[in-house]
């Protein structure tokens, strides 16, 4: 979706599939609409659902298989790779950074598709995931939510959740 601020050319507000519009129509005759949609990481890794144990030695996933432990870090970069996306930045909070996965700590990821799967490690490790598309190359984000605001580019960037006091909260921020 494009917008013009000042007439003088289009800003790009987001790339992905617009899911609902709703609109509010008060008797004061300020409309009101907002926009729902899932991003490009969604039209790439969110329609199949995938059973997986990370870490699974007899994994059909080729990042997992044959592996005792599996750390945060290569679960999302194995994800992405198989979505044909690339790495834009990983920036794990301390907290998480030195998490792995073992047969005493395994993380399942139960019927639900890689994208949903990736926000779920997100809302769980305190990050925000995104993915950008930038002359042509898809990237993957997974950011620390309290460091995700300075990651975004110039374009309008909308990053979900939006936590704390950092983030757009009206589109003209």
């Amino acid at each position: 979706g494009y917008y013009s601020d000042n007439n003088f050319g289009m800003r790009k507000v987001f790339s992905g599939t617009i899911t609902r519009i709703r609109t509010q129509f008060p008797d004061n005759g300020a409309i009101t609409f907002s926009v729902e949609c899932l991003s490009y990481g969604f039209t790439q890794m969110g329609k199949d659902s995938v059973y997986s144990v990370y870490p699974d030695v007899n994994s059909k996933r080729p990042f997992v298989k044959g592996k005792t432990q599996i750390s945060l870090r290569e679960i999302i970069e194995g994800i992405a790779k198989e979505a044909s996306i690339e790495i834009g930045e990983i920036q794990l909070p301390k907290s998480s950074a030195n998490v792995v996965f073992t047969n005493k700590n395994i993380r399942y990821q139960k019927g639900v598709s890689d994208w949903v799967f990736l926000n779920m490690l997100a809302k769980s490790y305190g990050c925000s995931v995104w993915t950008d598309t930038v002359n042509g190359v898809d990237r993957l984000y997974f950011i620390d939510t309290s460091k995700a605001v300075n990651v975004i580019n110039n374009d309008i960037s909308f990053l979900y959740p939006l936590q704390g006091n950092d983030g757009v909260k009206d589109i003209r921020s």
